[in-house]
Order: C-alpha cells, then structure tokens, then sequence
C-alpha cells in the first residue's frame, strides 16, 4: 500500500514538473501578439539584464519580464546581452529576442551619394533619414580641438559657424547605426575633403594670392549659380573682381542660403526666391553687406574650387544664369543686367 502511495506521488510530482516545463516552453516560444507592430527599443551600455527586461515588459514587447530572466539564466546570457537600437517585434517570442540582443546590433551598411552643392542642411537630412545620424547634429557640429590640429582648414571657420563647405560631394559608406556621435562621420568627410582638395590645392591657393577659405566661399556660389564649367571661370573672374573693388556680390544664392539658415530647411524648401526676400537681414545678404559671405553656401565640387583659383579676367561686372536653358549671361554695364533679370528671373 505505501508502495502504490509512493508510486503515485511520484507520478503526481512528474506530472507537475511536465506542466511547469510545458508552461515555461509556452511563456518562452510564444508571442505577446501576432499582430503586434516592431518597435524602435534602445538598451544603452551598462543596462543589466533585469533592466533590460523590464524595458521589455514596459514597452509591451514580452509579456513577462520574469520568463525572460528566467530563460536568460537558464542560458547563461546574464552578460552577454549588448547594448544598441534594436527594432523589436511582440510577435517574436521571448528565445527569440533574446538571441537577437545576445548577438547585437546589426551594423548594416549604407552608401550615400552627397551630391555637388548640396549645403548642409540637405546632407544632414540625408544622413538622419538613412538612420545614420540623428537629425540636426551635423547641423550643429563643431570641430573637436583633435580635429582642428589634424586638418588646419578647420581653423578658418568662424566662430560658431557649421563646417559648411567641407563636406566634399563624393559617395561615401557609412553604418546605419544612428550614433549619438557623429564625430565618425564627420571624420570622414574632413579626411576625403583633406586629400582631395585641401593637399592638393593649398599651395595653388597661395601662388594665386587668395585665401583658401575665401576660395572655398566662392567655389560655393559658382556651384549654385553658374552650370557651365568655363562660364564658372568668368563668372569667379567677375567676384573677385567685385570684392576687389568693394562692390556688393548681389549673389541670388546667398539670399536663399539665408533663408536656409534662418529656417533650418534645404534648398528646395526654400525655394522660390521672392522679392522680399532680398530685404532679409542677414550676413548671407550679398546685396546688403559687401564683401563675401560668413561662409560657403553649400559644398561644391572641385570643378567649383578650381574655377574660384584659376579665375578668368574680363571687361564683365555681373552675370546672370538662366535656371531654364542653364546659359549664362554676362554683361559690363548695370542696365544690360538689369534689362536680362527682368526678362528671364521675372524680378
């Protein structure tokens, strides 16, 4: 009779035991929803696994942050979950989860085009929207002390000034990994700028009797305001004629290049250019305030930079490109100027 007692309890016991890890398996491989939505779930770096699990069980990603400590444990993963921006989904199970923060962020690569005369504001959507960097920080970046001794060019920025004009157009590769530091894209971009124009064009610079960052500023306007490649030469010819001679630049571009600043938007959004525009009050203002811009307008290419160097001299003082046909016309007197805006900007 105690035998057959024994026996039962046993069975009891075995029973229950079967239950529990069926129930554990249950809690571990199912869902909090089928139909549940992935969500952007950050883990920053010294976050213990507790933690990690109520952020989960917080944010409706599990449903139970005591199963997934439990499994956590039985796996051994207590310091193996690493910290990053995960994109998490309830209709995975609590194993699968896991696993994912147990192998990490996944570093996906991306290739960006930063394309000739984009200025800041269009590379810093750019970037934030390929989830490279977050929207604004490049905006606002500035130089680090490491920086400005590495690349010296980075010591004729204004104080307080973007690093605008130094982001050079070209494709680069970056991780999708939205870093709160964008000091490691922004090295990119001083390393290629370094190499392929600054190394290259310094002592040029110098032999032309210029200032690089002033080449730099009109290499800009020429970028946004003159297509052909020699008509660039003539039209540098004609600015730097202008500061010569302390003759407002009265460049359409810099007025647009205000508003940009002024709203925090790209050059689409800023478009059209209105007659009230040039009223604006800003340093950007070309037909204000003699003399070149604070800084380069965009980031042109190094067909700009060897137009702002290599200018070509004429009996010219104003020119003015067609935004239809891309032609560029170039007049010596004010009433011929004036007489082709009317006709072709309508202003």
């Amino acid at each position: 009779m105690k035998k057959i007692f024994l026996k039962n309890i046993f069975i009891l016991f075995g029973g229950i035991i079967v239950l529990a890890i069926c129930y554990f398996a249950y809690q571990i491989e199912t869902p909090f929803s089928l139909e549940g939505e992935p969500k952007k779930i950050e883990i920053k770096k010294g976050t213990s696994f507790l933690e990690i699990a109520k952020i989960l069980e917080r944010n409706k990603i599990i449903r139970s942050k005591n199963f997934f400590k439990v499994y956590v444990i039985f796996k051994g993963w207590q310091k193996k979950l690493k910290a990053g921006r995960y994109l998490l989904c309830p209709c995975s199970s609590i194993s699968e989860i896991a696993k994912i923060i147990v192998e990490g962020e996944k570093k996906e690569e991306v290739k960006v085009t930063i394309i000739e005369g984009w200025s800041i504001f269009e590379i810093d959507k750019k970037l934030s929207e390929e989830g490279i960097i977050y929207p604004g920080s490049l905006i606002s970046y500035q130089p680090t002390e490491i920086q400005k001794e590495k690349y010296p060019f980075l010591l004729e920025i204004p104080k307080n000034q973007s690093i605008e004009g130094f982001l050079f157009p070209d494709t680069y590769r970056f991780f999708k990994t939205h870093q709160k530091d964008v000091s490691f894209v922004v090295e990119k971009f001083l390393e290629n700028f370094n190499k392929k124009v600054y190394q290259k064009y310094f002592q040029e610079i110098e032999r032309e009797s210029k200032k690089f960052y002033n080449v730099l500023i009109v290499a800009s306007i020429l970028e946004k305001e003159v297509p052909d490649a020699n008509d660039k030469k003539i039209a540098s010819g004609i600015l730097w004629k202008r500061f010569k001679i302390n003759k407002p630049l009265e460049v359409d571009a810099s007025i647009i290049y205000a508003k940009q600043k002024k709203f925090n938007k790209t050059w689409k959004e800023s478009l059209p250019l209105l007659k009230k525009d040039f009223s604006i009050i800003s340093p950007y203002n070309t037909y204000k305030h003699k003399g070149l811009p604070p800084t380069p307008i965009c980031n042109p290419s190094l067909e700009s930079v060897k137009a702002a160097i290599y200018s070509k001299k004429s009996s010219y003082l104003y020119y003015l490109s067609d935004p239809e046909t891309k032609k560029t016309y170039f007049s010596s007197n004010y009433q011929k100027h004036l007489y082709l805006r009317r006709k072709i900007l309508k202003f």
